[in-house]
């Protein structure tokens, strides 16, 4: 027996060392990982709906198809909060109910089964707080559109939140023959009644999620176009804003062409519109075939250079495939939606605008990036990785994965991957099998370090022109990840390229592997060329941080030299450390050289105090710009106005752009206040855009004179007006350091506002008056006067903090 024993003690020591020695992979745990249970599948929805906007109040009788999951269900919850049921039927007949957090639970006589499909009729009356949102209908916001919206289901429709079951919707809306009314789907018919209302009739055919239900009731006027394809687009406004229709939606249509060429699917839906709404507290919202939007990107030819609708519009447009057509199983997999619409918003932006455009738009993902890792490492496909892993660093890993495969491999897999998963729920998992199932490509490693797991490459990188073995001549460049390493986020492996530059005006490149900690890689240079300058990594490939020391003389040649756009620019901006005297030949020749408005901002900046003749000379040539974006630049950075540029700058006051004329005219006041008047009358016909954003700065440039311009900014700051001017002119109240009392009673009305847009930065505001002894008091006294609910009282309590 004992030779037995031996030989299993030494087997079982050999099996432990082997299991010991397993690589194990660690991950943050989701909470949301695991989808919602499901008792039903809920097959259709039928709603009767009137309103009365002066109380807020929707009632409404609706009608929900189910199938039970179950072979015997006693009871099941109906999703409807705040929803007051008056009336619960089941096939025709009452049944028992009882109240629940999230709605009513259905107690049944006897049990029911899945051998069939049952009917639900619920009669009920809902004030939502939250939901369906009623603007304009009361005297205090009498300053305001009437309108009704909703962005989902939640709250004033009795239906199912789980975003993975999915049912077809029918509306019948009856409201004020005055207003007209959207909602999901094609309009069947409009039926004029005896009272004075119409009603609606919506439906959509085909299934969808029901937070990605839609509603929109206002005084709107639309015009429909038709893509090459012959898709209907309605494209909705306010009649007294016809005129920026064509500025607004520019590039709809082509943009519905492109998205179907370039995915290689046609468009979902049977139709799109566009609503704009008032108040909306986020840009837009893929509702499906009917997206909302808010009404600031209602732009005029001025607003249209400061922001336009145009990747937005296309952000929501490429969701009609991306979120509604194929749905996330749960959140983790919320990248799935918002990083394609990211991306493929951005892919236009690139054939509307050429790649030096597409280049700043991923430039500006890589910063938002990278400030969401000085925060956590949370991965992409996390119900926790938040904003800025969903939508920016979400479409430049996109950016990165067609580098990987290449452009045509990609669009196949993007194609297959929307036609095998049409109309249904989507999990991460997904994607890679397409990828897998075109290529025949494990993307295991990809999926690991850029999907599943959080954190960015740290790349430190320095080069020396050194002798390998032999006589052969190498560059030799070092790179060395210094990312901190821990179980959660490892080192990265990505193919990199790296570039040497030489003085001759030539150029060697290697292609590489970049996966340890320490990697020398060596380019070999056998005629012992002069370097100019190394990249690594040109035209960002790889979603990074790099720390790359230089001489002054490198930067040079990299932003005179670098084919890529982004690559100058990168030696521009390492370039601000230099004392002004040591650069300013340089940015001289970069300005009269490059004309890509990131390259000539960046110039601007740096030269925006510079008061020699050469630095002047180059700040007035920017005012001249053919592009806005340039002279915007100097109104944004040359904040005080040296005497020689006063005159060009003056332009700016009405330039093509709001934002333009409101630095201009902060900047101006403050650099000659004797001609401030002189300024202002300028200014007098440009109310601005986004919060009156004009008009506001000029009453704040004014209310130190006169007194008048005070008390308007207490007016805009009231409910009377829409979020984006109370949010301005309480803000301008702040940077005056004055709170007239009458302002008070708004103040505290934006703090407790649905849309965290205004109450967040009313909220700052409060704060920084509670800060100062006599506002304190005369704060306080109004808090403790005034009626608040318990919960309302804890919110400006918040604020309210020494």
């Amino acid at each position: 027996m004992r030779p037995i024993l031996l030989l299993w003690l030494s087997l079982s020591g050999i099996l432990h060392a082997q299991i010991s020695a397993l690589e194990t992979r660690t991950y943050y745990a989701d909470p949301a990982a695991t989808p919602p249970e499901r008792f039903a599948d809920y097959l259709h929805l039928k709603a009767d709906l009137s309103f009365v906007p002066q109380e807020g109040k929707v009632r409404g009788k609706v009608q929900l198809y189910f199938k039970p999951l179950r072979p015997r269900l006693d009871t099941l919850l109906v999703e409807a909060a705040g929803i007051t049921p008056q009336e619960v039927l089941l096939d025709g007949r009452a049944v028992s109910h009882r109240p629940h957090v999230q709605g009513f639970v259905l107690v049944f006589e006897r049990p029911i089964g899945w051998e069939r499909s049952y009917t639900l009729s619920v009669t009920y009356v809902a004030q939502p707080a939250t939901g369906l949102y009623f603007m304009g209908w009361k005297p205090a916001q009498a300053g305001l559109r009437k309108q009704i919206w909703a962005i989902s289901a939640a709250n004033w429709l009795p239906c199912v939140t789980d975003g993975a079951d999915k049912l077809t919707m029918e509306f019948f809306i009856t409201f004020d023959k005055n207003y007209r009314v959207r909602a999901n789907g094609e309009l069947k018919k409009q039926t004029e009644n005896p009272d004075s209302t119409i009603t609606w009739h919506y439906a959509l055919e085909k299934p969808h999620s029901s937070y990605l239900t839609m509603l929109a009731i206002g005084e709107y006027a639309f015009q429909t176009r038709k893509s090459s394809r012959g898709v209907p687009m309605e494209l909705w406004y306010y009649p007294d804003r016809a005129h920026t229709v064509e500025t607004t939606y520019r590039h709809s249509t082509h943009m519905m062409d492109w998205l179907e060429q370039e995915l290689g699917v046609n468009y979902p839906w049977t139709g799109y519109a566009q609503v704009p709404i008032q108040d909306y507290m986020y840009g837009a919202m893929e509702t499906t075939t009917a997206t909302v939007f808010g009404d600031f990107y209602l732009v005029d030819s001025a607003a249209f250079n400061d922001r336009s609708y145009v990747n937005t519009n296309c952000h929501e447009l490429a969701h009609q495939w991306f979120g509604n057509s194929l749905t996330l199983i749960s959140s983790p997999h919320l990248w799935l939606q918002e990083n394609f619409a990211t991306y493929y918003a951005k892919k236009y932006e690139q054939a509307l605008y050429g790649e030096d455009f597409y280049q700043f738009r991923r430039h500006e993902e890589l910063m938002q990036t990278l400030a969401a890792g000085e925060k956590d490492a949370y991965p992409i496909a996390s119900s926790m990785g938040g904003v800025a892993r969903w939508y920016p660093k979400g479409s430049l890993m996109l950016d990165m994965l067609r580098y990987v495969v290449g452009d045509e491999p990609f669009r196949r897999v993007i194609t297959h991957y929307l036609t095998q998963h049409a109309g249904g729920v989507v999990h991460t998992y997904d994607l890679y099998r397409a990828f897998y199932d075109v290529m025949g490509m494990p993307l295991d490693w990809f999926w690991e370090q850029w999907i599943l797991r959080g954190g960015e490459p740290h790349y430190k990188v320095s080069w020396q022109t050194a002798a390998a073995t032999g006589t052969l001549a190498v560059t030799r460049v070092q790179v060395a990840q210094i990312q901190p390493v821990n179980a959660l986020n490892g080192l990265f492996r990505m193919p990199v390229v790296t570039q040497v530059f030489y003085t001759d005006g030539s150029m060697d490149s290697l292609r590489t592997w970049v996966a340890a900690q320490q990697e020398t890689l060596d380019i070999p240079n056998p005629q012992r060329k002069e370097v100019a300058f190394v990249l690594f990594d040109p035209g960002r490939q790889v979603i990074k941080r790099l720390t790359f020391e230089r001489t002054f003389a490198q930067l040079r040649a990299q932003v005179l030299r670098a084919p890529h756009m982004i690559d100058r620019y990168d030696a521009l901006t390492a370039m601000d450390k230099f004392p002004l005297a040591e650069k300013r030949a340089t940015l001289a020749e970069i300005f009269l050289r490059d004309k890509h408005f990131m390259i000539r901002g960046e110039i601007i900046r740096q030269l925006a105090s510079d008061t020699q003749p050469d630095g002047l000379a180059i700040l007035a040539r920017a005012l001249q710009d053919p592009d806005i974006r340039v002279f915007k630049a100097v109104a944004q950075y040359v904040t005080r106005v040296p005497e020689d540029l006063r005159e060009p700058y003056e332009m700016l006051l009405t330039a093509p752009s709001y934002e333009a004329n409101a630095y201009a005219l902060r900047h101006l006041c403050a650099s000659f206040p004797q001609d401030k008047a002189v300024f202002l009358g300028r200014t007098a016909n440009r109310p601005g855009w986004r919060g009156q954003n004009v008009r506001i700065t000029r009453l704040e440039m004014m209310a130190a004179q006169t007194p008048e311009a005070l008390d308007t900014l207490v007016q805009l700051a009231s409910p009377v007006y829409e979020f984006e001017t109370r949010r301005n002119a309480l803000q301008a109240l702040q940077r005056l350091n004055q709170l007239p009392e009458e302002v008070i009673p708004h103040l505290f009305d934006a703090i407790l506002h649905w849309n965290n847009r205004l109450a967040n930065p009313a909220g700052e505001v409060l704060r920084y008056f509670y800060q100062q002894p006599n506002s304190k008091t005369v704060l306080s006294r109004y808090f403790f006067g005034a009626t608040f609910t318990p919960q309302q009282k804890v919110t400006a309590q918040q604020w309210m903090k020494d």
